[in-house]
């Protein structure tokens, strides 16, 4: 019988950096003005959300790290208001930034293979700011967020083609982005 490497030792360090999807705050914002016949000129963009992870392994089997991640979505519509012939701009902006330590259970027995599974609890800050040309209407409204605490529970998984170098993908809900995929380091 041949003793299998684990892919960790106690001590390691690893990072990821990842893109994930989908933006909710962009798909929301689009289909809330797109479903309505009075806006043209419909425009929306987004980044994210994108994170970085770092962790570091307590054992071959536990780690604790710290998770970034960060979600931008911005959408313009203009609207003419049939009763004046007036062309008005309104746009919308989210900013959703998480961070938040988590404690990490890896369950693979490889020397590559690394399927782990994550909890983490921390900080959530959104905002959301309405600004329109109208002005019939309040120029510019913020929204942030009632409860500044970010949670997310995930399970994913690491492949190292190298003993550093590697890929990663992850499914997770809530507090980020539904599935990711990235590259993955090991020092």
């Amino acid at each position: 019988m041949t003793a299998k490497a684990q892919v960790y030792q106690k001590g390691n360090v690893l990072f990821d950096v990842y893109y994930g999807a989908p933006n909710l705050y962009t798909a929301t914002f689009k289909a809330a003005y797109t479903d309505n016949t009075y806006y043209t000129g419909i425009t929306t963009s987004s980044l994210g959300p994108l994170g970085i992870k770092a962790e570091y392994l307590l054992s071959e089997k536990i780690g604790i790290g710290v998770h970034f991640n960060d979600a931008v979505s911005n959408l313009s519509a203009t609207y003419t208001d049939p009763s004046t012939s007036q062309t008005y701009t309104y746009t919308a902006k989210s900013n959703v930034m998480r961070i938040f330590p988590t404690l990490n259970v890896h369950m693979g027995n490889s020397s590559n293979f690394d399927p782990y599974f994550s909890f983490g609890l921390g900080y959530n800050h959104r905002s959301t700011t309405f600004s329109v040309n109208d002005p019939n209407y309040t120029g510019s409204v913020t929204y942030k967020s009632l409860v500044p605490v970010a949670t997310r529970i995930e399970f994913g998984m690491r492949y190292f083609f190298t003993d550093n170098i590697g890929i990663n993908a992850f499914v997770g809900l809530p507090g980020g982005a539904l599935v990711g995929a990235g590259l993955s380091v090991k020092l």
